[in-house]
């Protein structure tokens, strides 16, 4: 790598040690290892294991999931978040929808 942008808005300083740690990690030249679903990134006696999100988490299926309302969209860019919001959440079977509130 040549370079490494970061957060231009200031972190909380767990988050900055975090970022400052990943960027030294990707910057020190480390060794990268791609075994299957896995990335291993490893530099001196740092090892780093990543695995693809949708082989972690896969998607969930449509159906008979609960899903949780966690924020409201309004208008094309307004974006609300409730996070006491838990409570509201629907479900979806193949011939209805159903909402809890």
């Amino acid at each position: 790598m040549n370079g490494f942008g970061g957060t231009e808005i200031g972190c909380d300083p767990a988050r900055a040690a975090q970022e400052e740690w990943l960027k030294r990690l990707l910057l020190d030249k480390p060794t990268w290892k791609l075994e299957g679903d896995l990335l291993t990134i490893t530099r001196g006696s740092t090892t780093l294991v990543l695995q693809d999100r949708k082989i972690a988490e896969p998607d969930k299926p449509l159906e008979g999931t609960k899903w949780v309302l966690e924020s409201v969209m309004s208008g094309q860019w307004a974006f609300q978040h409730f996070p006491e919001a838990d409570s509201a959440y629907f479900t979806i079977k193949a011939t209805e929808v159903r909402v809890i509130h």
